[in-house]
């Protein structure tokens, strides 16, 4: 559900450097790539940037970075999109907040952060599975936060 708003939320254009946390299999990287922005695309797993790599479209203008988002690992202020579907596949508080603080030292003042998270409600997100476990696939953790944590 949230592939239809996120790249309308990111509002990239060309020329904009875009940073990407978590770029996983790259099912952000590939279309937001087409929008002519200077991306570059982190993912702290390997095999998640080979699967990007192994498929780029004519004229792909995304560079594709092995990196763990919650250590500084880019410039200061010189992003002006930050795009994060990562914040609740930290396994901790202190992670979250870390790489939290790294997108907030790598946007530009006039920048944008767009995040998404697996939102724990009555009405939407995760029924029937604890609010917190590992993807059985890849073994990622996952947390469905509930409104609180994610207004905190």
């Amino acid at each position: 559900m949230e592939m239809l708003p996120t790249p309308g939320a990111m509002e990239t254009a060309r020329g904009q450097a875009v940073l990407e946390f978590g770029c996983g299999s790259g099912r952000y990287t590939l279309p937001l790539a087409k929008t002519g922005a200077l991306h570059l695309a982190l993912d702290f797993y390997l095999r998640s940037r080979r699967a990007v790599a192994q498929r780029p479209p004519p004229g792909l203008t995304a560079g594709l970075v092995q990196a763990d988002a919650t250590r500084r690992c880019v410039a200061l202020r010189c992003f002006d999109r930050i795009l994060s579907t990562l914040v609740s596949n930290l396994p901790s508080r202190e992670q979250s907040l870390a790489m939290l603080r790294v997108a907030a030292e790598a946007l530009e003042d006039a920048g944008y952060f767009v995040f998404s998270t697996h939102c724990k409600s009555s009405l939407t997100g995760c029924p029937g599975r604890p609010l917190s476990g590992r993807y059985t696939e890849r073994g990622i953790f996952r947390h469905c936060m509930q409104r609180e944590e994610i207004l905190r």
